[in-house]
C-alpha cells in the first residue's frame, strides 16, 4: 500500500494525467478477483410440523384449546366481578346503618351537654340525614328506610321548644333515639346479603329492560 501511494504521489508531482490515471487504476483489484475480499451469500430454512400430526389437527386442537380457555377467563372475570360487587354493595349498607347510629348517640350527646338541652338545629341534623340517606340508598336497605321514616314521623313532628317544654316528650325523644342507634348499630353487624340479592336482581331487570 505505501508503494502505491508512494507512486500516486509520484505521478501527481510529473504532472502527466493519462499516466496519473493508469495508476489509479493498477491500485485497484482485478474483478476476478473481487470476491477474495467481497461476498454475499444466503442460507433458507423451512420448518415444518412433524410428519405423524397434521397442520388442521393442530390449527383445530389450538382453537379448541383457546375457546377453552377464553371461556374460563371469561367465568372468572364475571365471578370476580360479581363477588366485588356484592362486597361493595354491603359495604356500603353497613356504612349507611353505622353512619344512622353515630348520628343518634352524636345527637344524643349533644342534648345531654347543651346549655339548652334540645336544639332546633339537633333535630334538623336527622331530618337532613334522612333525606340524604333516601339519595345515598342506592341499594334499596328498605328496612333501615323505614326505620327512619318512622323515627320522622314519631320524634321530627315536634319543635325543640315543646321538647324543651316537657319532660315526657324528651323522655321519648330520648327513648327514640337511643332504639334507632341500637337498631341501626345491631342491622350493621348483620349480613345484608337479603339486600345485595334484591340490589341484583333490580339490576337484572334494568339491564334486560335496556336490552
Amino acid at each position: 500500500m505505501k508503494s502505491q501511494a508512494d507512486s500516486v504521489n509520484q505521478t501527481l508531482l510529473s504532472g502527466d494525467p493519462d499516466r496519473l490515471v493508469a495508476t489509479i487504476e493498477a491500485s485497484f483489484p482485478e474483478a476476478d478477483r473481487m470476491d477474495r475480499y467481497f461476498g454475499f451469500s444466503t442460507q433458507l430454512f423451512q420448518i415444518r410440523a412433524p410428519e405423524s400430526l397434521g397442520l388442521d389437527l393442530v390449527a383445530a386442537a389450538d382453537q379448541e384449546e383457546i375457546a377453552r380457555a377464553r371461556a374460563k377467563a371469561a367465568a372468572d372475570a364475571a365471578r370476580q366481578i360479581n363477588e366485588g360487587v356484592q362486597g361493595f354493595v354491603g359495604d356500603c349498607v353497613a356504612t349507611l346503618r353505622n353512619e344512622t347510629a353515630k348520628l343518634c348517640e352524636e345527637m344524643l350527646g349533644s342534648m345531654k351537654e347543651g346549655k339548652t338541652g334540645v336544639h332546633q338545629k339537633t333535630l334538623n341534623r336527622l331530618v337532613n340525614f334522612i333525606d340524604e340517606f333516601k339519595t345515598l340508598n342506592f341499594a334499596g336497605d328498605r328496612e333501615m328506610e323505614a326505620h327512619l321514616e318512622r323515627a320522622r314521623g314519631e320524634l321530627l313532628g315536634m319543635s325543640a321548644e315543646h321538647y324543651r317544654d316537657s319532660e315526657a316528650a324528651r323522655r321519648r325523644l330520648n327513648a327514640g333515639l337511643r332504639g334507632l342507634a341500637d337498631t341501626a348499630r345491631d342491622m350493621a353487624r348483620q349480613d345484608a346479603r337479603e339486600v345485595v340479592e334484591r340490589f341484583g336482581q333490580m339490576g337484572r331487570r334494568k339491564f334486560n329492560l335496556a336490552a
